[in-house]
C-alpha cells in the first residue's frame, strides 16, 4: 500500500468513526482485509487501532487488548509515525482509564497531548484535550475539565483556519460539536443549567440529520436531563419520545444502556412514569443481550424502584432476589476486578517497558549508525538521509538553504608531522566548535577525512559569513600549533559556501558542487579564508571573505 493510498484510507476511515457508526465497522473491516492482503505492517497497525475503537464501543475490551496496542505502539516508533503513535497513546488512554485506574489512562492522554503538540498534530492534540478535560470531569475537577475542553476547541479551530476550502470538514464539526456537548455536561453537573442549555445550542438541529453520530444518544440524553431539571416539560417529553424510540430500535447500544438506565431513574423521580416503564423495557433487552452483572445490578435496582412506586400491588420478590444475587456477584466482581486492574497494570507497565527499552535501544544504533564516532557530529550517512530531506523541504517550501564545506589548511603535513593521533585530536576540536557555533536549524557533518559539511536552514548570505567567521575566530583561539604549515603557525581553515533559495530543477550535488567550488577557488589562491556563491537573482555570484 503506498503512502498515498494509506492517507486517503486514513481520511476516510476517521471521518466515518466521528459521523457514521455502521459505515465505520464496514470502513475498517475493508481497510483491515486490504492491509492483510498486502502485508502491510504499518497499514495493518492503523486496522489493530481502529479495531480496538470497534471493540471499546461495543464493550469488548480484553486483557490481550493491552498488548495488542503495544504492538501497534512498537510499529509507529519503528516507523516513525507520529499520528500512529499519538493515536496509540489514546486508545491506551481510554483502555487503562476502563481496565486499569482514571490516573493510569491520564498518563498517556498527557503523554499523546505532549507529543501531538511537539510534533504539530493540531486534530490529535485536541483530541487529547478533550480526553484529558473528560478525565478530570469524572473526578469533578470542574474548572480544570472546562479549561482543556475549551482549549480542544480551540485547536480544531485553528486547525480548520488553516485548511484550504470554504466549508469546514465533516470531522471538525464532530469534534466542536463534542467540546460544546462536554462543555454542557459540566454546566449541568455543576447546575448552571441555562450555561448549559446555552452550549447545547451551539449544536441545535445536529441531530435531527445525523442520527448515525456515535454520540447522538448522548447528547438527547443530556438534553433532557437538563430539562428536566429546569420544568420544561414540552421539551422533555418531545426528546423522549425520540430517545425511546432510538432505545427500542438500538442494536449498537452497549455503550448507553448506563445512560438509558440513568436517566429512566431520574425519570421516575420526577413523575415520567409511562416513559420510564417504557425505557426500562427497551434497556431490559439491552442488558439481556450485554448479560453483565453490573448492568443487570443496575437495572434491577431501578426496576424495582419503578415498580414500587407504579405496580405496588405486583409481588417484587423475585426481582430482589434477582437484583441481590447480581449485587453478590458484582461484590465478588469488584474484588476480583481490583485484582485484574493490579495484574492489567503491571501487565500494560510491562508492556510500555519492553517497547521503551526497544526503543531506547533503537535510538541508540540510530545515533550510532549515523554519528561519526571520533567528532560527534554527524556522518555521510546521515547527510544523505537527512540532507536530502532538508534540501526537498527547502525546494518544496521554497525555503533558503546553505551548504558549507570547511577542510583543514595542510592536514596531510600536520598528520606526517604531529602522527595520526594528533590529526585525531585536531578533528574532535573541529567537531566541538563546530557543534558549539551552530543551532538546531544546522546540520554538522563529518564527511570524510578533515572535510566537514554544514547544511543550514534560513541563512542569509551574511549569516552564513557571521557563522564561518564565528568558526574562524574560535579555532583561532585555540592556538593548536601547525609547525608545517606554510600559512601559518596554528592549525587554519578553509571555507566553501553557497546561499539562496533551491530552484525546481536544481539537485542537491548541484548546491554540493557550487560550495566545493568555492573551497577549491579559496584552496588554489589564499587558504584561511570562505568562498561564497551568493545568490543575485536568479544567478550566483563568488566572493572571496578573507579572515583576520
Amino acid at each position: 500500500m503506498t503512502k498515498k493510498e494509506l492517507k486517503k484510507w486514513k481520511n476516510e476511515i476517521r471521518t466515518c468513526k466521528y459521523l457514521h457508526r455502521k459505515a465505520y465497522a464496514l470502513k475498517v473491516q475493508q481497510f483491515y482485509e486490504l492491509a492483510k492482503k498486502d502485508g502491510d505492517e504499518l497499514a495493518l497497525a492503523y486496522a489493530a487501532i481502529n479495531q480496538v475503537i470497534l471493540d471499546f464501543r461495543a464493550n469488548s475490551l480484553s486483557e490481550n487488548t493491552i498488548k495488542k496496542l503495544a504492538d501497534v505502539l512498537q510499529v509507529s516508533e519503528n516507523n516513525n509515525d507520529y499520528d500512529l503513535e499519538a493515536e496509540c497513546h489514546n486508545m491506551l488512554g481510554i483502555v487503562a482509564s476502563h481496565m486499569v485506574d482514571k490516573a493510569s489512562g491520564l498518563e498517556h492522554f498527557e503523554k499523546g497531548y505532549a507529543l501531538s503538540k511537539k510534533h504539530h498534530l493540531t486534530l490529535q492534540q485536541s483530541v487529547f484535550a478533550n480526553n484529558i478535560g473528560d478525565t478530570y470531569m469524572t473526578l469533578e475537577e470542574y474548572k480544570t475539565a472546562l479549561e482543556y475542553f475549551r482549549e480542544s476547541y480551540r485547536l480544531i479551530i485553528d486547525l480548520e483556519k488553516k485548511q484550504k476550502g470554504n466549508s469546514t470538514s465533516p470531522v471538525a464539526i464532530a469534534r466542536i460539536n463534542m467540546c460544546f456537548m462536554n462543555m454542557a455536561e459540566v454546566h449541568y453537573r455543576q447546575g448552571n443549567y441555562e450555561e448549559a442549555v446555552r452550549m447545547l445550542s451551539c449544536i441545535d438541529g445536529l441531530e435531527n440529520d445525523n442520527e448515525g453520530l456515535f454520540y447522538y444518544t448522548s447528547i438527547m440524553i443530556l438534553r433532557t436531563l437538563i430539562y428536566i431539571k429546569m420544568g420544561a416539560t414540552e421539551e422533555v417529553i418531545s426528546y423522549l419520545d425520540r430517545i425511546i424510540e432510538d432505545a427500542e430500535n438500538a442494536n449498537e447500544a452497549i455503550s448507553t444502556v448506563e445512560d438509558y438506565i440513568g436517566l429512566a431513574d431520574v425519570l421516575i423521580d420526577a413523575g415520567y412514569h409511562d416513559k420510564a416503564g417504557r425505557l426500562l423495557d427497551a434497556s431490559e433487552k439491552i442488558v439481556e443481550e450485554v448479560d453483565l452483572e453490573d448492568k443487570w445490578c443496575l437495572f434491577l435496582k431501578t426496576k424495582i424502584k419503578y415498580m414500587k412506586l407504579e405496580k405496588p400491588e405486583i409481588d417484587r420478590t423475585q426481582l430482589y432476589e434477582k437484583y441481590l444475587a447480581h449485587r453478590d456477584n458484582v461484590d465478588k466482581g469488584i474484588k476480583a476486578q481490583q485484582l485484574t486492574s493490579l495484574r492489567n497494570k503491571k501487565r500494560l507497565e510491562e508492556e510500555i517497558r519492553k517497547r521503551n527499552n526497544a526503543e531506547k535501544r533503537n535510538r541508540k544504533l540510530k545515533a550510532l549508525s549515523e554519528h561519526d564516532q571520533l567528532t560527534g557530529v554527524y556522518n555521510r550517512y546521515a547527510m544523505l538521509e537527512l540532507g536530502t530531506a532538508w534540501f526537498s523541504e527547502a525546494q518544496e517550501k521554497g525555503i533558503r538553504l546553505s551548504f558549507m564545506i570547511i577542510d583543514v589548511d595542510y592536514f596531510k603535513e600536520y598528520n606526517d608531522t604531529y602522527g595520526h593521533l594528533g590529526g585525531d585530536e585536531v578533528l574532535r576540536m573541529i567537531g566541538e566548535v563546530l557543534s558549539e557555533c551552530t543551532q538546531n536549524t544546522d546540520l554538522v557533518v563529518r564527511y570524510g577525512g578533515d572535510e566537514f559539511f554544514i547544511i543550514s536552514r534560513g541563512r542569509n548570505a551574511d549569516e552564513v559569513i557571521s557563522l564561518g567567521a564565528t568558526i574562524n575566530r574560535k579555532i583561532n583561539e585555540k592556538k593548536i600549533l601547525h609547525a608545517a604549515s606554510p600559512i601559518s603557525s596554528y592549525v587554519t581553515l578553509s571555507f566553501g559556501a553557497v546561499c539562496g533559495k533551491v530552484a525546481k530543477d536544481q539537485t542537491m550535488i548541484d548546491a554540493i558542487h557550487f560550495a566545493d567550488n568555492g573551497l577549491y577557488r579559496i584552496k588554489n589562491e589564499r587558504r584561511n579564508a570562505l568562498g561564497l556563491y551568493r545568490q543575485v537573482d536568479d544567478d550566483f555570484v563568488f566572493e572571496c571573505v578573507k579572515f583576520e
